[in-house]
């Protein structure tokens, strides 16, 4: 069975795949990236405190190892001495390697787990968040457009992304600004 038409979310993506298909497919395919919701779908909670907040909201399986990330993280409070003014929020799933991994940087402290939420109560987290974290795999290319992306964006919260320096994500947040990449 052929396909009339492809979509794909973003050009990376595309490049990648038109290289396994028939030749002249690109031509019956178009990039739509992912949509996402009006920032007054999401109710923003109050901060209680002066506490600077990072969030990541998803599972981190093992492709997505957080460990560059909180080796990042301890680097960083270790350089400011700020234990008691950061929080670290991950919103779903949790696994014994993420525990290790939280162990292993020493940010017990400050890493904060949480079960999974709704769609809009995980979107309502990161809009209280003073940083949205996104943790892609650690590649030499990222030809992926997460939704999470997307949805950080709309929110306009501060994106720090751990993600591959050639990717798509780097390459809409220097075309766009709204964040940055580790």
């Amino acid at each position: 069975i052929e396909s009339t038409f492809l979509t794909f979310s973003c050009e990376r993506l595309r490049d990648y795949m038109i290289s396994y298909l028939p030749e002249g497919i690109h031509k019956k395919s178009k990039i739509i990236p992912h949509i996402g919701l009006s920032k007054s779908c999401v109710k923003t909670q109050t901060k209680a405190n002066d506490v600077f907040v990072l969030c990541h909201t998803g599972w981190l399986p093992a492709e997505r190892d957080p460990r560059e990330f909180f080796q990042g993280m301890r680097l960083f409070l270790n350089r400011c001495n700020a234990d008691k003014e950061v929080i670290v929020k991950i919103i779903g799933g949790q696994t014994c390697e993420l525990y290790n991994a939280i162990s292993e940087c020493n940010l017990q402290e400050i890493v904060q787990l949480y079960p999974p939420r709704s769609y809009l109560g995980s979107l309502s987290e990161v809009a209280s968040a003073d940083v949205a974290v996104l943790i892609e795999a650690p590649c030499e290319e990222g030809i992926f457009l997460p939704s999470k992306f997307v949805d950080y964006l709309r929110l306009g919260v501060p994106i720090m992304a751990v993600s591959p320096k050639e990717g798509t994500i780097n390459d809409v947040l220097k075309r766009s600004g709204g964040g940055m990449i580790a």
